[in-house]
């Protein structure tokens, strides 16, 4: 069970004593999942992968580090 579930799903169903470290090691996974699906998605559609790449972290509407800075604190 949970092989089916992608990580940013699965961590909706971990129970709350969790870590910090895990909580934030979740929301990395969570953010890396979306650039990941992002940027396969954009390069299917004809991207060049790192024009794909651009185009994925300029969605986040902030850097890399402040999104994962906002996830964190979310996650927590």
């Amino acid at each position: 069970m949970g092989r089916d579930i992608r990580p940013g799903v699965w961590r909706l169903f971990r129970l709350p004593s969790r870590t910090a470290d895990h909580a934030r090691a979740d929301a990395d996974a969570e953010l890396d999942t979306f650039l990941d699906e992002r940027i396969d998605h954009l390069v299917r559609r004809g991207m060049t992968p790192d024009a794909a790449r651009e185009q994925a972290l300029a969605r986040l509407g902030s850097s890399l580090e402040d999104a994962r800075v906002t996830l964190r604190q979310s996650a927590e």
